[in-house]
């Protein structure tokens, strides 16, 4: 971030290795360019396993967190994964949902201790009930 470049640790997706195989999946991809909660509600995506969220969470009210990881967990199958990273402000949808959502602690914690960014303050996995 600071010399301008990503040296070692350039993302997978940007290393030459992986162009082709990417290539060749992009039809696995669906694009939507809207407010998450506008998609969630018209119900155009089917049931979904895996949620990469970043850090989506960070510029939110409380109550809208908690609303937003229940349609979550209402959109996801039973034992779905949501990702995302804490960067100033603490969210745990466990702590707001426990009925929806469990944290898996530790494998956050491993995740997180092998991430290459040093400006989120957490990584959450989180698992749908």
């Amino acid at each position: 971030m600071l010399t301008g470049t990503h040296g070692a640790t350039l993302p997978h997706a940007l290393r030459a290795e992986n162009f082709e195989l990417i290539r060749d999946r992009l039809d696995r991809l669906e694009w939507h360019r809207a407010p998450i909660e506008d998609l969630l509600q018209s119900r155009a995506l089917p049931a979904v396993d895996r949620m990469n969220l970043s850090n989506i969470f960070e510029y939110i009210a409380p109550n809208r967190f908690r609303r937003l990881i229940e349609r979550l967990a209402g959109a996801a199958r039973t034992g779905a994964r949501l990702l995302y990273w804490n960067m100033i402000v603490p969210r745990k949808g466990a702590d707001v949902a426990p009925d929806r959502v469990r944290s898996l602690d530790t494998l956050s914690q491993d995740l997180f201790a092998s991430d290459k960014v040093f400006f989120y303050s957490a990584l959450r996995v989180e698992e749908v009930r």
